[in-house]
């Protein structure tokens, strides 16, 4: 593509945000959960699996959009003003405090991601989670990674 879609921050992330939030995204997400052979994660309450996942993904859009725009701190402080507002709008406290837990995990200098995942499945399988649950729940991330990158080959964020 030889020019970009250009697209306001904001309604870039309020897209991503949308579709995270949608009843649509809950249902894959739930299915994926029953679709496991860990109990640990079977067995984990829906509304906590989907907060830790909302928010894991949110950290996500957040590190690929630092990355891709880190010259431009305008972009990367709207998005982190608009992520907030959207999580206040939306009465989702919990997330905005994990948000601050994954942040820390994907800070990480090993894998990132996987330290994510790890903390994630640590505290809401409190540490029973089978290995390849966490390896499944990682290249899960990665494929979030590819498909907000994927994203910036047709859009270009302005502000």
């Amino acid at each position: 593509m030889l020019f970009k879609q250009k697209i306001s921050v904001s309604d870039y992330c309020r897209t991503r945000l949308d579709l995270l939030f949608s009843s649509e995204q809950a249902e894959l997400w739930l299915q994926l959960k029953r679709s496991f052979s860990d109990n640990a994660i079977v067995t984990v309450n829906d509304d906590l699996y989907l907060t830790h996942l909302r928010a894991v993904h949110i950290e996500l859009l957040s590190m690929v959009v630092t990355k891709k725009y880190m010259p431009d701190l305008d972009i990367v402080m709207q998005m982190s003003d608009f992520i907030e507002t959207y999580l206040d709008n939306h009465n989702e406290l919990e997330i905005k405090s994990l948000l601050r837990l994954y942040s820390r995990a994907l800070a990480s200098p090993m894998d990132g991601i996987l330290s994510m995942v790890q903390s994630m499945m640590d505290y809401i399988c409190q540490n029973q989670c089978k290995q390849e649950t966490v390896f499944a729940f990682r290249e899960l991330c990665y494929g979030v990674v590819q498909s907000i990158r994927a994203d910036f080959k047709e859009v270009k964020l302005v502000k």
